[in-house]
């Protein structure tokens, strides 16, 4: 079982949001198919692959700004940001932009991958690396006035962290 598998059920709270969304929207069809294919058609799903690399102040001094880092024909952009590295996954190696749609490599890379760029970047700058593989769902979620507001419904992660080129167990 992958970690992109989707719930294949709904609650009654659900259903009606999206029966309430659906008849704002100007579409008064009575069909329950209706009202749970238009739900499911607003939800959506933002992959990515981000990290930070927690290096001390003079290996971030001695790094630049903005670098890029391959590994297996994936591309990781190193930034400098509030005093630490971030490693965030931005597309192929090749350059080939029929294939680099951002979300299908966040979604497609393999974790193995990911592991080994985390336990690769751990040993070049000999510090603690995480990186984090997953996405979120954004949809109409349940407010506490009883109304909804589109937000992040669901999230899962596959999340790996070396120490010094030693994994740590999370």
């Amino acid at each position: 079982m992958s970690i992109y598998d989707k719930p294949k059920t709904f609650s009654l709270t659900t259903f009606y949001n999206a029966k309430m969304k659906f008849m704002w929207a100007g579409y008064h069809k009575q069909s329950i198919f209706g009202y749970i294919s238009y739900y499911y058609s607003v939800m959506d799903y933002e992959y990515s692959v981000i990290g930070s690399i927690y290096c001390n102040a003079d290996v971030l001094a001695a790094t630049a700004a903005s670098s890029e880092f391959l590994h297996n024909g994936y591309t990781f952009l190193l930034r400098k940001i509030n005093g630490q590295l971030n490693v965030s996954l931005v597309g192929y190696a090749s350059g080939n932009t029929s294939d680099n749609n951002i979300q299908n490599v966040c979604k497609n890379i393999p974790e193995a991958d990911v592991t080994e760029v985390c336990k690769i970047l751990s040993e070049k700058f000999a510090c603690k690396v995480s990186i984090r593989k997953g996405y979120e769902v954004y949809g109409n979620a349940n407010v506490f006035n009883g109304g909804s507001d589109y937000e992040i419904i669901e999230e899962k992660w596959f999340s790996v962290e070396f120490d010094n080129g030693c994994q740590n167990m999370t």
